[in-house]
């Protein structure tokens, strides 16, 4: 099995041509275990970076529609390379559940991100540390946006 594998790889020529050829894989195979090997090293430090989470809207009112001002909310986390690329490779799912009934205020919904920055917290979990939301408050209207009216 070897003598065959080294027939594969060996181009006929002379024995220096051999050794050439040999040491050329030998370095290519060593450049890329060392690549891989730093790699591994680079994604498991800590990054801070902002993903984007798709918003999951529940237990929405069935007297009324409403209509989100956001469907995305962008978080700032603290966690390892090998989380954040998961998220930004579609790995990990990149969505949040956000009860609707949970952030009823008199007249109007509202959802202030540092209010319920723990319920964030929970679903995201123990890996990954949120540092800042971007969006302080999200809004539920009755009636869409009109981009529009002046």
């Amino acid at each position: 099995m070897k003598a065959s594998l080294l027939k594969n790889i060996r181009k006929p020529g002379t024995e220096k041509g051999n050794k050439f050829n040999i040491k050329v894989i030998t370095f290519i195979a060593c450049l890329l275990l060392a690549t891989a090997l730093w790699f591994m090293n680079a994604l498991s430090k800590k990054y801070d970076e902002p993903l984007k989470f798709y918003i999951s809207y529940e237990n929405m009112p069935q007297d009324k529609k409403l209509y989100p001002s956001a469907n995305v909310l962008q978080i700032k986390v603290n966690t390892t390379g090998y989380r954040i690329m998961a998220y930004k490779l579609g790995i990990s799912d990149p969505s949040i559940k956000l009860d609707v009934s949970q952030f009823r205020h008199n007249y109007y919904y509202a959802f202030t991100s540092q209010r319920h920055i723990e319920k964030l917290q929970e679903q995201l979990g123990d890996a990954v540390q949120i540092n800042e939301i971007v969006l302080d408050t999200l809004f539920l209207r009755t009636q869409p946006e009109n981009p529009d009216a002046n």
